[in-house]
């Protein structure tokens, strides 16, 4: 089994730490990030395999996050979080639109569809198909 890397961009500690102990117990590997600096510099020099990404955070939003993240990183699947959905623009690499505030327990289960920690070669899972948009749960 290889390990899952998601990172979390929010700028609001203790709902990040909520959502890295959380998903750190599924088995995921998290790494935190307050501010789209922060994530920008550690997307530059390493692969993650899904991104939690916070609509409000200063300095650049959400989608100007996706707007200005490099090309090489598309196909990131992206989880939106926010407390005002009618602010998201639409966006391709939008995978999930997640309302605040939301169950934990519905987010692990997403995460955990999105980003299996074990594929099934057997049943045919193939992740890599999945349609780019925005849905909400």
């Amino acid at each position: 089994m290889s390990e899952k890397l998601v990172l979390v961009i929010e700028d609001e500690q203790a709902i990040s730490e909520i959502i890295a102990e959380c998903l750190t117990e599924e088995g995921y590997r998290v790494v935190q990030a307050y501010n789209p600096a922060q994530a920008l510099t550690f997307l530059a020099r390493e692969h993650c395999d899904l991104i939690l990404l916070d609509l409000g955070l200063p300095g650049m939003d959400g989608n100007q996050f996706l707007d200005r993240m490099p090309e090489q990183l598309h196909n990131i699947l992206v989880i939106m979080m926010t407390a005002t959905p009618g602010r998201v623009r639409p966006n391709p690499r939008i995978t999930l639109l997640l309302p605040k505030p939301f169950d934990l327990n519905r987010l692990a289960e997403k995460v955990c569809e999105l980003v299996p920690l074990v594929i099934d070669e057997a049943a045919g899972n193939d992740w890599t198909d999945l349609e780019p948009g925005a849905a909400a749960f």
